[in-house]
């Protein structure tokens, strides 16, 4: 079972696009760039290379996703090429890092979003309805792949963005109701 999570408020600032890379680049097992560096400094030069060719330097700086799969589940291996099955569906026109990490009980994908487009500098957009979709995209590839698919969850949390319930998660900084 495979659940995917966008890490909240994203930093505006050129060093916590920098922090949130070096964090997820120092602790990986593997590491893969799509459209990028698979080396993590090298990987924040490109992102702000795109950055300076359409002089989007403001704003969001970047997009953080975590997929985690059930302890056992997966090897690093395996994570790391769902996840990036899930980013070429999705982010096909941005740079991608994806980091794996195994320092919790269960293997996880760090996935690090240029905010802006390579091919035509938009910024990448990511609301409420699209990650559902995104939910719903990566939980195909990892059915077809033969993981079980998450039940949806009773829980509702309290989203500090919009300060009402939801029956998913927004960020990290939510508390969860029963």
């Amino acid at each position: 079972m495979a659940i995917l999570k966008a890490i909240g408020n994203p930093s505006k600032s050129i060093g916590g696009a920098k922090k949130c890379l070096d964090y997820v680049g120092n602790k990986a097992e593997r590491t893969e760039g799509l459209y990028c560096s698979s080396d993590y400094k090298k990987a924040f030069e490109d992102f702000q290379d795109t950055k300076e060719f359409y002089n989007k330097k403001d704003g969001r700086q970047f997009l953080h996703f975590v997929q985690s799969f059930k302890h056992g589940e997966v090897n690093e291996e395996n994570a790391l090429e769902l996840t990036k099955k899930f980013c070429e569906k999705i982010m096909n026109n941005n740079e991608v890092f994806l980091a794996v990490h195994n320092d919790k009980d269960h293997i996880h994908c760090h996935i690090v979003v240029n905010s802006v487009s390579f091919e035509n500098g938009l910024k990448f957009q990511c609301s409420g309805n699209d990650l559902k979709i995104y939910k719903e995209i990566a939980n195909e590839i990892n059915k077809d792949f033969g993981l079980k698919i998450p039940e949806k969850s009773k829980i509702k949390y309290l989203c500090c963005d919009e300060k009402r319930l939801f029956p998913f998660c927004y960020c990290l900084f939510c508390v969860s109701f029963v």
